[in-house]
């Protein structure tokens, strides 16, 4: 075949080429998108733990009360008008959601320093303390209790499993101007800490000097001191968005 008659057949081949790789190319642009809303995977938001970011049950109901309610609240109310943040332990709160919520420190900085956010126009002296708690940070929990400008008890609760900075798993202790000064603890054999991403039920049992902790209906210690007799109550938890809490309530002896 000549050269002259190899020209019109390279020159049709060049051109269906071309026109495949425009069909081709036009095609790799036709990318179909299913109608509605695109939903973010749930593994695209996570917690302070690294985990997925699951969605928080509601906190079990308080049970009955035996006695006279000082103080109770179930944040079904965004407002906060019944607490006040500790100056010494300031934090950001929030009552979302049905439940108090941690929201680290102003501006929703996550801090490593604690947060303590305690009742208005109520003390606390002989009586029983409860407070349901959620936490999954990781960061010690707990509440406050006997409060005033001379210092408060604290109880400290820690993560169940390995926590190399602490030797026990709750402690009870007393916060003073010039420092925190343990006065009681459990060990992790006697109480294995609270369990991430579940309602824990904290209970504290006062009478005159004796004071008792309970998680979940189970005693964890028991201490006597006589540092603080009353004063306000509260909750605590570290500024770091890892912990919430629900229906608190203060239970006072008649006539205390």
């Amino acid at each position: 075949m000549s050269s002259k008659r190899l020209v019109p057949v390279v020159a049709l081949l060049l051109l269906a080429s071309a026109l495949a790789i425009v069909v081709g190319f036009s095609q790799t642009q036709q990318v179909l998108v299913p109608p509605g809303a695109i939903v973010e995977s749930p593994n695209a938001q996570a917690g302070n733990s690294g985990g997925p970011r699951l969605p928080v049950p509601d906190a079990p109901e308080l049970p009955a009360s035996s006695a006279f309610v000082a103080f109770s609240d179930d944040f079904a109310s965004s407002s906060l008008d019944k607490w006040s943040s500790l100056n010494t332990a300031q934090g950001e709160w929030a009552a979302s959601e049905g439940r108090l919520q941690q929201r680290g420190t102003d501006g929703d900085v996550i801090a490593d320093e604690p947060a303590v956010l305690t009742t208005k126009d109520i003390t606390f002296g002989d009586g029983t303390f409860s407070a349901y708690v959620y936490s999954t940070s990781g960061s010690p929990v707990g509440v406050v209790f006997r409060g005033s400008d001379a210092g408060y008890y604290r109880v400290s609760l820690y993560r169940k499993g390995t926590n190399s900075t602490v030797s026990h798993k709750a402690y009870l202790q007393k916060v003073e101007p010039n420092g925190t000064v343990e006065i009681a603890h459990a060990s992790a054999d006697a109480w294995p800490g609270y369990e991430d991403a579940k309602w824990q039920l904290i209970t504290v049992v006062t009478t005159g000097n004796h004071i008792v902790l309970s998680v979940d209906g189970v005693e964890v210690l028991e201490a006597t001191d006589t540092a603080y007799a009353q004063g306000w109550a509260g909750v605590w938890t570290f500024a770091d968005m890892g912990a919430q809490f629900d229906n608190v309530r203060i239970q006072q002896t008649a006539g205390r």
